[in-house]
């Protein structure tokens, strides 16, 4: 059986957790909305293509790179590594053919970007990590209340 010491300290990293999801969720949020509002579309090179179903909406994915002025940008993850981007089997296929695939960037910071066909676009990814982060902040402060509640 978990002490409420340990009991309160995993309560707090679920809490820690969910912030970081939360605001990872509000900041993808925020590059979507922008490159609605300011996306400039550009013919990206296609750097690689994958079929990737453990971590894929759809299991088809597009490398790609682009340039603006004298920098290369490409799509980035989290930790900025180059990472492919979801889009369908056909979008795939046509990439591959032609070597290029539509891409959109946020003028300002063009290593905000993703393929123009992208299979759930930012903002949408966005909205959905924050409601995940939600649910974690809930679960943290509801384990953070029962370990209270426990200890007495």
């Amino acid at each position: 059986m978990l002490t409420a010491r340990h009991q309160r300290l995993i309560a707090a990293l679920v809490l820690v957790a969910g912030v970081f999801v939360t605001s990872l969720g509000v900041l993808t949020f925020w590059h979507g909305r922008a490159l609605a509002a300011r996306g400039v579309t550009v013919s990206a090179e296609v750097t690689g293509v994958t079929h990737r179903e453990s971590d894929s909406e759809t299991g088809h994915q597009i490398l790609y790179r682009f340039r603006v002025g004298d920098r290369e940008y490409q799509r980035v993850g989290v930790f900025g590594t180059s990472v492919g981007s979801d889009v369908s089997a056909e979008v795939q296929a046509e990439a591959q053919a032609s070597g290029r695939v539509a891409v959109v960037y946020v003028a300002e910071d063009p290593s905000i970007n993703e393929p123009v066909a992208h299979t759930r676009p930012q903002a949408e990814r966005g909205l959905l990590a924050i409601g995940i982060g939600l649910v974690i902040l809930l679960a943290g402060l509801t384990r953070l209340a029962l370990a209270r509640v426990f200890e007495r």
